[in-house]
């Protein structure tokens, strides 16, 4: 090792074989094949594939040949110093784990790659921020914690780290197996026959191996005399240092030291001889390189394909559908998209008026009256939350702009179901019983904040307020949709279980459970709980799994599952709320959970429901679907194309969605979805640099897909109809961007904006060789298309 702490090596062939490993060593194959057998289980890497052989490992043997290998290694001690502690161990092998995605760490390990043999900086400080970036991502993703560890400092392990420890940090003085016996509270015989039985080597050699290696790196690094290098490293002299060198290495350090130069050599003309091919391997599946997707499908088979993400779309508090600008966008949502319901909560809100909570009768529903005649004169029904929510607009991580409770406090439960009563009474008077039973009715549950819940009681029980709610609806409406919980990833399944107990117990089992889903998990900070973004791949499926799980295991599975909040941040000022990321993130996720649940209700419609002191650009980084200029996003193209699919499901890919129409044209929805990488997790949400948006996500390479639709007739022409939606077509990011992002554009400059952010759109004709038609396209990262196929008339 270096001063550094770390060691970077490119190599064609390796051949070693050792009993015990002193530093963390992660290998890449850039091409070939690297065998490994650690523990006498034998692992085959082939191309692309890394492994970490941890500190502490023991008997291990590396095999190689005509392969390109990358190593980087790092020093126990360098590891210590950076962790703090050693208590866990990495596991990193992608040859047999598939349940973690490792592209994050390959596109680091290209990237180092590709600098190295490019150099293309005047010092190495970049390079070793990449060697670095690699360390965070190991850490942060393939560290495991040892509770045995932190907990049971009488284990094995625990000794052997600090054992390891102690050596690695007084090497360089004079170290004896009582004095570390001494630190650990144990006899030096009992230390000797642990490390002995641990590592197959004695105290003594394994210091001495230690100090050796701490020779090799000053032999390789630096220039100074062996003298000086002996006693630096523990040895008494340089005659106790030659004697132990020559029977490890059966040269003298000096001649060592020649030698290593001139294998220096050899490899930078290893490294130059292979630049062309290493070059090409890191480039050809790094950010620029174009993924090539050939699939070949059968028209003639297919399933009905159920659309659960048109339903209902979240609005806002009741009270905000008093604004003209609100009603006449949720109009453009419901007329442009086709929502038949629009979610909307705080029904009991101060601004209403409708009661002081303090006592019963006497309620005001005139601005009740009027929200809710625009809808129903609309033919829009309501997905109505009586839940207690606070008006926020959220900026970051744990950072809100304001927040601040917006219902009425009721001072008891009669109050609070008298008042629900008197509600729905109200309603059903006014609009009938047939228009009040297409209406939703939930309540959810703070699961967060549980101070703050439907009425005052030291004692609240949700159960308790939930049968209250479901009956009372029930008993008006028996036909209409009740239902509850909503709570964020992870917050509370086992109260998720029990509340399914109390409802059977209760007998007011829901005619559907609500869950919220942002790729988030709850962290403690600073004597609080907030919601930071999760980096794990496929979590929507997997928390949906979760909870489905739940409901079979308490024979709840007649109970539908409803997300009824969904987005890719909770953030109201994260720019990739605006640009093509989100339709293309919409999509993806729609084609992987459609079947999983029975309705997806997307946050949130409109970029008025976050509007602030601060929104003064078109964009602003707010959830909705429409900016607050009624402006198209992206993602509004993305419900566009998903709601134009047929009604039958021919072929799903990673890539692309096949349906057929009752008139048997065809709607082939492609997309090139990337995922975030390393970067977006590291700086704020709010705080994104539009210049620099390809350097939050894995790659940005474009992907050509090749689709054979087969059975058809033969020779037949077919019209093709394409719209697509990228970086360069229909992102009113974009277009903004090119006005230098100005807050203080004429009406002219938004309307010019406004009607450049639409799709691209072309039309052509291919013939179906063979009954086989083939499709061709070349898409931009984070682009969708959609292709409308029907036979030439």
């Amino acid at each position: 090792m270096n001063e550094r702490g770390f060691q970077i090596s490119i190599f064609e062939h390796i051949e070693e074989e050792f009993q015990f490993q002193y530093d963390a060593r992660l290998f890449y194959v850039i091409d070939g094949k690297l065998c490994v057998e650690i523990d006498e289980t034998n692992y085959l890497l082939e191309k692309e594939d890394v492994i970490l052989v941890h500190c502490g490992t023991g008997k291990c043997r590396l095999s190689a040949r005509r392969a390109i290998i990358c190593e980087v290694s790092y020093e126990n001690q360098m590891l210590l110093g950076v962790m703090g502690d050693l208590k866990g161990r990495f596991f990193c092998n992608s040859a047999v784990d598939t349940r973690r995605s490792y592209n994050e760490l390959r596109n680091a390990l290209k990237n180092l790659i590709y600098q190295r043999t490019i150099q293309s900086h005047k010092t190495t400080s970049y390079e070793s921020s990449m060697v670095y970036q690699i360390l965070d991502i190991l850490v942060e993703n393939f560290w495991t914690a040892s509770r045995n560890l932190a907990d049971n400092e009488n284990s094995v392990d625990y000794k052997l780290q600090k054992i390891i420890q102690f050596v690695n940090q007084n090497y360089s003085v004079h170290i004896s197996l009582a004095k570390v016996a001494e630190e650990l509270f144990v006899s030096t015989s009992t230390l000797s026959r642990i490390f002995h039985k641990q590592t197959g080597v004695y105290f003594a050699e394994y210091v001495t191996e230690v100090r050796l290696k701490h020779v090799v790196s000053k032999l390789r690094y630096t220039d100074e005399n062996v003298t000086r290098i002996a006693v630096d490293c523990g040895f008494s002299g340089a005659p106790a240092l030659n004697k132990a060198f020559r029977e490890k290495y059966q040269v003298s350090p000096t001649d060592y030291r020649k030698q290593l130069r001139e294998e220096e050599v050899l490899k930078e003309e290893s490294v130059r001889r292979l630049q062309d091919k290493i070059l090409k391997e890191t480039q050809a599946s790094g950010n620029d390189a174009a993924k090539r997707v050939c699939e070949e499908i059968r028209v003639s088979e297919s399933v009905p394909y159920k659309k659960n993400w048109n339903k209902t779309i979240n609005i806002g508090s009741v009270f905000r559908l008093s604004e003209v600008n609100i009603q006449f966008q949720t109009l453009e949502l419901v007329n442009g998209l086709g929502f038949s319901h629009i979610r909307l909560w705080n029904v009991f809100s101060k601004k209403l008026m409708i009661t002081d909570g303090k006592t019963t009768g006497h309620y005001n529903y005139n601005q009740i009256d009027v929200i809710f005649d625009f809808l129903v004169s609309n033919h829009i029904h309501v997905f109505l939350d009586f839940g207690n929510r606070p008006d926020t607009v959220i900026k970051g991580e744990g950072v809100a702009l304001f927040y601040e409770q917006e219902c009425i406090e009721f001072e008891s439960k009669r109050i609070w179901g008298a008042s629900v009563k008197d509600l729905i009474l109200h309603l059903l008077k006014r609009y009938g019983k047939e228009e009040l039973e297409q209406w939703v009715f939930e309540l959810t549950y703070n699961v967060v904040k549980t101070e703050v819940q439907c009425y005052k009681d030291e004692n609240f029980q949700y159960i308790e307020a939930f049968k209250l709610f479901y009956q009372i609806i029930k008993q008006e409406l028996p036909n209409a949709c009740v239902g509850g919980y909503s709570a964020l990833l992870g917050d509370g399944r086992e109260f998720f279980r029990s509340f399914l107990k109390n409802c059977k117990k209760e007998r007011c089992i829901p005619d559907y459970v609500s869950i919220i889903l942002f790729p988030y998990e709850q962290v403690r900070q600073d004597k609080k709980y907030i919601y930071k973004r999760n980096q794990e791949k496929n979590l929507e499926l997997h928390e949906i799994a979760a909870y489905k799980k739940i409901l079979e295991e308490e024979s709840a599975e007649d109970c539908k599952l409803i997300i009824t909040e969904w987005n890719s941040s909770l953030s109201s000022r994260n720019y990739m709320n605006d640009s093509c990321f989100r339709s293309t993130y919409l999509v993806k996720k729609i084609s992987e959970i459609w079947d999983s649940v029975d309705m997806v209700c997307f946050w949130v419609g409109s970029d008025w429901i976050s509007s602030y002191y601060d929104t003064r650009g078109i964009v602003n980084g707010g959830a909705g679907i429409i900016t607050m200029d009624n402006i198209k996003k992206p993602v509004w193209y993305a419900f566009s194309f998903l709601n134009s699919l047929g009604e039958e499901l021919i072929s799903k890919g990673e890539n692309y969605i096949l349906t057929k129409k009752e008139d048997n044209s065809f709607i082939l929805l492609c997309f090139n979805y990337k995922e975030f990488g390393y970067n977006y997790f590291l700086q704020n949400e709010d705080d994104i640099d539009l210049m620099r948006i390809a350097e939050l996500f894995e790659d940005t390479g474009q992907m050509e897909l090749e689709l054979k639709l087969t059975r058809l007739e033969r020779d037949c022409n077919y019209i093709v109809k394409k719209r697509q939606v990228n970086s360069e077509y229909g992102c009113v990011l974009t277009e903004w961007m090119k006005f230098d992002c100005a807050v203080n554009l004429d009406r002219s400059d938004i309307k010019y904006i406004q009607a450049m952010s639409i799709p691209h759109m072309e039309r052509y004709t291919i013939s179906s060789n063979d009954h086989t038609l083939t499709l061709s396209t070349e898409m931009r990262d984070q682009e969708i298309a959609l292709f409308h196929i029907y036979k030439e008339r």
